[in-house]
């Protein structure tokens, strides 16, 4: 069974790293952490237990798996979209 999220899932393809996917978690209250991982058609779905933890709003950014196994799982462009799209700044997180 699933459990409901408050936030948000919000999946981008990329026109620049081979048209790459990324799904990111953006929980309902103001992100205090990022978390830039690989695997993102799994791990941004892990949003919802953080709802329920005794955790501060986390946003998770999930990269999904390239073709090329040696490729940077989460590049400069991820970073950069996702810091541009939600005002994202080294301030901006505690």
């Amino acid at each position: 069974m699933l459990i409901p999220i408050a936030g948000e899932l919000v999946t981008e393809t990329f026109d620049s790293d081979s048209g790459r996917q990324v799904t990111v978690y953006v929980p309902r209250d103001a992100p205090e952490a990022v978390v830039l991982a690989g695997d993102g058609q799994l791990i941004s779905h892990w949003g919802r237990y953080l709802e329920t933890a005794d955790a501060p709003p986390t946003m998770i950014v999930g990269a999904y798996r390239a073709d090329d196994e040696e490729e940077w799982v989460a590049s400069v462009s991820t970073w950069n979209w996702v810091a541009a799209a939600y005002q994202i700044t080294s301030r901006t997180i505690t």
